[in-house]
C-alpha cells in the first residue's frame, strides 16, 4: 500500500500495489484523512495503521499526534501520547511500536 507523502503538496490518496504482479489493478482503499509526510505505518491483521507525520506545509502544526487504522472502506482514528515524525516503527506480536523521530 502507498499512502500519504509530499512532493510540493500533500498526497493522501491510498493505492494498493501487488508486488508479485505490478500490472494487476487492485481495488482502491479509503484515502488517508489528513495531509502528512514522514509518518510511519505497519500492517496489523486486516488494517494498515499509520501514525504521526509532519503537517507543517498545510496546517502549520508540525508533528502530528494522530494514528489512523485504514481498512478497505473505513478509517478509525487513535491518538499518540506524543506527536512525532521521521520515527522508526515495527510490530511484535500484533503490537505497534514507534521510537525516535522529531516532535514532542
Amino acid at each position: 500500500m502507498v499512502t500519504t507523502g509530499t512532493s510540493g503538496r500533500y498526497n493522501n490518496k491510498s493505492e494498493v500495489i501487488d508486488l508479485m504482479n505490478p500490472t494487476k489493478t487492485c481495488h482502491p482503499w479509503v484515502d488517508y484523512p489528513i495531509g502528512v509526510d514522514s509518518a510511519v505505518g505497519v500492517f496489523i491483521q486486516d488494517k494498515v495503521v499509520i501514525c504521526g507525520g509532519d503537517s507543517t506545509f498545510t496546517a502549520g502544526n508540525g508533528a502530528v499526534d494522530s494514528c489512523f487504522a485504514l481498512g478497505p472502506t473505513e478509517v478509525t482514528e487513535m491518538k499518540l501520547n506524543a506527536a512525532s515524525y521521521s520515527s522508526a516503527a515495527g510490530t511484535f506480536d500484533q503490537s505497534f511500536f514507534i521510537s525516535g523521530g522529531y516532535g514532542e
